[in-house]
């Protein structure tokens, strides 16, 4: 059984800036000793259970106040699965011990100050571990001290405009097998000056939400190998016309999505088994291009897409090497494919999931 315990530190008052004697003060100081004998009895409560704590600072609060609310809750991080810190790191003690962490989720709210650099020593956390991180720390260097070196499961999260600090982060993880990539790029970045490698990664998922966030892969596929790439998602995010950046899913986007995987095929060919685009509309014949360039393809997840066909025509496509005119058919891999998100593995709607629990995200 698990336990999940949510908190939000409350705003603080202007009058409490103004005058730390007023009655509002008081009251504040009372808040605080009755949010710690609350947390301290539900905790208690809760047996031996896993524990899910997500701990929330958006309040203008000092930093010291912010570390007396977080107090009360470090006496029980030895007992903690996922640990989901929207604040500032410098709540969690020197000591902390991160050996029982499966997953560790790390944001800073708006009013943080950018140069704020983590320094907790995570050298203690698990193997396997899944780290969640806002894109605002990878502004300010902000992997500095974290366990990238535990880290298999990546999740990058928020708006950025620098390819750069993301081959940096997923090169830092050294052990990276996932990694999940939900952002927004604010400009069509430029390309790297040099070649990454990752040795390890198997497979990359990516959020997409704009033309420039499409522009942005091209040029991460074309600045990264990745020799042990088995498998990708792409989930198109189609947003209103109201939004600023939205993207509609037109001949030129798809063109986009086929140049973007195109940089992937020149650089590792025959290397990659899966392939799972999710809100992809299209003519047939930018999916039938696609295929020709990946005959290692093993399987094709096709969730709530249209090429405009029939769902026989678009099987027959995937899995018929006539369509490609490869002069050698025995050299193709037999391919498999699925169009329902009911059918789909439970690996498939895992990463998917990934997706669908992060929020849509913000211009800045």
């Amino acid at each position: 059984m698990w336990s999940v315990f949510c908190f939000s530190i409350p705003r603080k008052v202007d009058a409490d800036e103004v005058d730390p004697s007023s009655s509002s003060s008081r009251r504040q100081i009372a808040l605080a000793l009755r949010h710690r004998a609350i947390v301290t009895t539900w905790l208690d409560r809760s047996g031996m259970s896993p524990l899910t704590i997500h701990f929330v600072d958006y309040s203008r609060r000092s930093k010291a106040e912010v570390e007396d609310f977080f107090r009360p809750f470090v006496r029980y991080l030895n007992r903690c699965r996922d640990l989901l810190l929207d604040c500032s790191l410098h709540v969690l003690p020197h000591h902390v011990d991160l050996s029982s962490f499966s997953s560790l989720s790390l944001g800073l709210p708006d009013l943080i100050c950018l140069r704020l650099k983590p320094a907790r020593d995570f050298g203690r956390a698990s193997e396997g571990l899944c780290l969640r991180i806002s894109t605002s720390l990878l502004t300010i260097n902000g992997i500095l001290g974290l366990p990238v070196s535990r880290v298999t499961n990546l999740i990058i999260v928020g708006p950025i405009d620098d390819l750069l600090q993301y081959l940096c982060t997923i090169t830092a993880c050294e052990n990276l097998l996932q990694c999940h990539i939900a952002t927004r790029f604010i400009t069509t970045p430029g390309s790297p000056t040099r070649i990454f490698e990752h040795s390890t990664l198997k497979s990359l998922s990516f959020k997409v939400d704009s033309v420039g966030s499409l522009k942005a892969i091209s040029k991460f596929f074309g600045s990264i190998r990745l020799p042990q790439l088995k498998e990708i998602y792409i989930d198109m995010v189609e947003y209103t016309p109201t939004e600023r950046l939205c993207m509609r899913p037109t001949a030129a986007v798809c063109m986009r999505l086929l140049l973007a995987l195109q940089w992937l095929s020149k650089s590792q060919p025959g290397r990659l088994e899966r392939l799972i685009l999710c809100g992809v509309k299209s003519p047939i014949f930018y999916l039938r291009s696609l295929l020709r360039r990946f005959p290692s393809i093993q399987f094709v997840g096709l969730y709530t897409c249209d090429f405009g066909v029939e769902l026989e025509e678009l099987r027959a496509v995937i899995t018929s090497t006539s369509h490609f005119g490869w002069d050698n058919n025995e050299g193709a891999s037999q391919r498999t494919c699925s169009f329902n998100l009911e059918d789909a593995s439970d690996r498939d709607r895992e990463v998917l999931e990934t997706f669908s629990n992060e929020p849509l995200l913000s211009t800045v």
